[in-house]
């Protein structure tokens, strides 16, 4: 992946303003390098389409962006933006990343099984989808993350596990849209060999969100 060069310089939106501060002082630890407002480095802006946690993440020639709409996902963003900096003389560099870009987070996957030496693969689950990357080891991973991706949006529709009535009315929602985008990208690449993606059932307005990774993770085990 490429690595690109971000000066530390930042210009934050106004309510970004504390995010910024407690970056700020992280970084400069972990870096040894004074930041400084200004252009041409790091961007923080507020993008309301995102929920509470959510972030993009962009780096490029350019440096890099990030955007969310409440300081939570601000946090989440600077902390995913500091784990891929590093200092080389009196630059910051970082490796090129594009969060909406599907094949950027498969690469991005691929380097963290090249560099932690794993052995088998990794599973991410997101809003709007679930995704291996490795050896399929013989097992139905697609078929486990169906059923995860469907224990996690009943516990996120009604609180639990799911009543036979409440994962016949799972069944019924929409694919997430982004999902079969990426899905689609995925196949026209012809990448299944080591990347199986199930787009999740798709709902807008969540009502809980607590305990939704734990539950996709026991519908994942129903394939071992």
């Amino acid at each position: 992946m490429k690595k690109h060069t971000i000066n530390p310089v930042f210009r934050t939106d106004p309510r970004f303003a504390g995010c910024a501060a407690v970056f700020r002082v992280y970084a400069e630890e972990a870096l040894g390098l004074v930041w400084t407002e200004g252009d041409g480095g790091l961007t923080l802006t507020a993008d309301e389409s995102f929920g509470a946690e959510e972030y993009r993440l962009k780096i490029g020639p350019d440096g890099a962006s990030l955007a969310a709409s409440a300081e939570k996902g601000m946090h989440n963003g600077l902390a995913d933006l500091l784990s891929r900096m590093s200092r080389d003389g009196k630059a910051i560099i970082a490796e090129e990343a594009d969060l909406t870009d599907i094949l950027s987070c498969i690469r991005g996957v691929e380097l963290l099984i090249e560099r932690f030496g794993v052995k088998k693969g990794i599973l991410i689950h997101t809003k709007d989808y679930a995704m291996y990357v490795g050896d399929r080891q013989g097992f139905d991973i697609e078929r486990g993350m169906l059923w995860g991706n469907m224990m996690a949006t009943a516990k996120a529709a009604f609180g639990n596990y799911g009543s036979d009535a409440e994962v016949k009315w799972v069944l019924e929602q929409p694919f997430s849209e982004t999902g079969l985008r990426n899905l689609d990208i995925i196949q026209a690449h012809h990448l299944e060999e080591h990347v199986v993606l199930v787009p999740t059932f798709y709902i807008d307005k969540p009502k809980y969100t607590i305990g939704l990774g734990d539950s996709f993770t026991g519908g994942m085990q129903l394939c071992f």
